[in-house]
């Protein structure tokens, strides 16, 4: 269990499944097998598919749009760029002073703006596409950011 949700590190590749004492059990490190593993799955396969088209849902990240390029769009976040179809990291872009952001797995709602060059806590529940809430450590103050 890591980051409030469950991983899987390895899997029983040989023996018994309950290794009562005295079997032979060997265990396979997933991550040795990853690119293979992946080779497999579809693209987004972590994401949900809702029942709008070409919307997605990530637990950690929320719902976005899957267009046909590699650019995505997060009704809060706006347009963003995953590094991968693995749903881990992304770069996005922003209209306002935060210019060029990212976030990840693990860090979200934390996100790091290029043009203000530091870490910032997004409120996603009251920021909207028009409107970002957003607690700039720093200034120790939440800032509202009309978005053009």
């Amino acid at each position: 269990f890591q980051n409030q949700s469950w991983r899987s590190i390895g899997v029983v590749s040989y023996g018994t499944s309950d290794s009562t004492y005295g079997d032979i059990t060997v265990y396979t490190r997933i991550s040795n097998h990853l690119d293979w593993i992946q080779s497999y799955l579809p693209a987004w396969s972590q994401a949900k598919r809702t029942e709008f088209s070409n919307w997605l849902e990530l637990d950690w990240f929320g719902y976005f749009f899957s267009t046909e390029s590699d650019w995505k769009y997060h009704l809060v976040f706006g347009w963003f760029y995953p590094l991968s179809s693995n749903g881990e990291s992304f770069w996005g872009w922003r209209c306002n002073h935060l210019g060029w952001w990212w976030t990840g797995y693990g860090v979200y709602p934390y996100v790091y703006s290029t043009n203000l060059r530091k870490w910032i806590f997004v409120d996603v529940n009251k920021s909207s596409h028009d409107t970002m809430i957003y607690f700039d450590y720093e200034n120790e103050k939440w800032i509202q950011n009309q978005i053009p």
